[in-house]
């Protein structure tokens, strides 16, 4: 089963090993702009809108126009800063975790907001795809690959972790943004209080 699948059958796959890494933001500072619809908390539904059991998003006011993401389920709590973007007229949202391990570096996180109305519509930067294509093209974007060391045989599994800076990022985006598999897995979310009516 590929990783997209999976990713998509936990929920749209917040889970960070599901998520395309990149070093560098994929904004600058000037892109960046406030979505006060975006704040509040929202209950992700299903294709047929039912609520999914423990997915919720909530977005609060951060600092400098960015807004803190908590994303809860049934297992875990996660923190992240997002920050809203307009790249050739399309809205995106970039997050990154807040706080880090000994271990772990903060990697940026490519998502396109579809809707952000009624209902709050978001698009994950397709994984698949970007592996894909890098391992088709491997000079046309700075990254690195960082070998699964629980399955180091199999090279399927490596990591690619993009390391290009955000003019180099933004011109990616781009160049692919219409393709129909840059971005995957719309995850649709309610707000909590009208899912509840």
């Amino acid at each position: 089963m590929k990783l997209q699948t999976v990713c998509l059958l936990v929920g749209a796959g917040l889970l960070t090993g599901c998520w395309q890494k990149s070093l560098n933001a994929f904004y600058t500072p000037s892109d960046v702009v406030t979505e006060p619809k975006i704040i509040g908390t929202w209950q992700q539904v299903d294709d047929e809108g039912k609520r999914e059991k423990g997915q919720v998003w909530t977005f609060t006011q951060g600092a400098e126009k960015s807004y803190r993401l908590g994303y809860t389920n049934e297992d875990e709590k996660l923190s992240y800063e997002a920050r809203i973007f307009i790249l050739d007229g399309q809205r995106f949202m970039d997050i990154v975790p807040v706080g880090e391990s000994v271990s772990t570096i903060p990697a940026h996180h490519l998502f396109k907001l579809v809707e952000v109305g009624p209902t709050l519509q978001v698009a994950m930067l397709n994984l698949d795809w970007v592996r894909k294509w890098l391992r088709q093209n491997p000079v046309s974007l700075p990254h690195i690959i960082v070998i699964n060391p629980e399955h180091a045989g199999n090279r399927e599994s490596d990591e690619f972790i993009l390391t290009a800076d955000t003019k180099a990022l933004q011109a990616f985006v781009r160049q692919h943004r219409n393709d129909p598999d840059f971005f995957t897995g719309i995850v649709k979310l309610e707000r909590e209080t009208a899912a509840k009516k």
